[in-house]
Parts: C-alpha cells; structure tokens; sequence
C-alpha cells in the first residue's frame, strides 16, 4: 500500500514539474513574440501558457498588454482584472485599468480604478491626476479640485512635466464653480507658458486672449 501510495505522489509531482515547464517555455515564447513587437504571434503563446497554468498572474498581465497595444479595450480590461485579483502586487496595472474604462466612458469604474491605485501607491501624482481629469469629466468639479491640488504638489517635484497639465483642469473646474478670478489667474499663467487652450468660450469669458 505504501509502495502504490509513493508512485501516486511521484507521478502527481512529475506531472507538476512536466506542466510547469512546459508553462514556463511558452510564456518565455511569448515574451519573446512581445519583446519584439509581433503581438499576434505573442497572444497566441499566452493563451497557450494560460491553458497550462490558468492561475499564473504573469500570463494575463502581459497578455493585458498586449491586447491594450492592439486597443482591444474589452479584453485589454478582462485581463488586467484577473491579474489583479490573483496577485495584489499587480496593482501597478489598475492604473491601466482605469484608463481603459476611461476610454470605454465606465467613468465610474474608471475613478473606482484610480482612488485603489492611490492606496495601492499614494507616493505617485499618476492616480490623483487621473482621478481629478475624470471627476471633471463627470462635472464634479469639487472632487475634481480635491484630487488636482494633491497631485500638483506632488507633481512639482517628481513630475514638473505635468505641472501646467492640472493647472488646465483646476481652471477648467474653478470656472465652473463660479470662482472666476481664480480661473483667470490661472488660465494668465497657462497663456504665458503658451499653454494650448482650445477652449475660446471661456477666454473670451474671463477677457482673456492667447
């Protein structure tokens, strides 16, 4: 009984290893298709490695990606969920989530995205950036500005490049709130680092001229 019960666990263990292996050598296959830029060729080993191993986060993480490069939104969003769910430290990707609903127009889901992505790295301006465009979108400009004025400080020193960026969308949502002549100061400072404003109406509203 003992002899039958050791070949049942040695040939569970060399199925395993068997298994893994093979997983390992066709998501290696499709790094490789994905490193060289031929997405087709790299989705097709993924979802070969995903049929061996339909548990390994790192499978639906890149096949996230590339079905993002391909701007298939549905199943870009599917993937990046599953990953998410089997390992939290791929919580990097609900940045890429959120934006993905986003352009879907999920605004909710979107900002759902955003605010986990701040706890899940609060040191970032990325998440309060994306949550105050978005909040804007949905003209909650209150929230909007709560979001805006966080990620500015933080954008100062990691992110100078993003400055003039959120000083558009706290304008944008000071002059819908009424508070005009904050709106002017800042749309003045935004003209004159040549900032493009398509918005004429609102110029022309606050006596402003490019």
């Amino acid at each position: 009984m003992k002899k039958y019960f050791l070949i049942v666990v040695l040939l569970i263990v060399g199925s395993s290893f068997s298994q893994n292996k093979k997983f390992e050598e066709l998501f290696n296959n499709g790094m490789s298709h994905y490193n060289k830029k031929d997405l087709d060729k790299a989705i097709v080993a993924f979802e070969k490695a995903k049929k061996q191993d339909s548990l390994n986060d790192k499978t639906y993480r890149y096949l996230g990606f590339c079905y993002e490069k391909k701007f298939e939104i549905e199943k870009t969003i599917e993937n990046y969920e599953k990953a998410i769910v089997l390992n939290k430290e791929n919580g990097d990707l609900l940045l890429n989530l959120g934006l993905n609903y986003k352009f879907s127009r999920k605004f909710d889901k979107a900002i759902e995205c955003y605010l986990k992505y701040i706890d899940f790295n609060s040191e970032s301006e990325q998440g309060y950036v994306c949550a105050a465009i978005t909040y804007s979108k949905l003209d909650n400009y209150i929230e909007s500005n709560k979001y805006a004025l966080i990620a500015l400080e933080k954008a100062k020193t990691t992110n100078p490049n993003l400055v003039l960026d959120i000083k558009f969308t706290l304008a944008y949502n000071y002059y819908f709130l009424e508070e005009k002549k904050l709106a002017k100061d800042l749309f003045e400072e935004l003209i004159k680092n040549n900032y493009d404003i398509s918005n004429d109406d609102i110029l022309n509203d606050l006596g402003l001229k490019k």
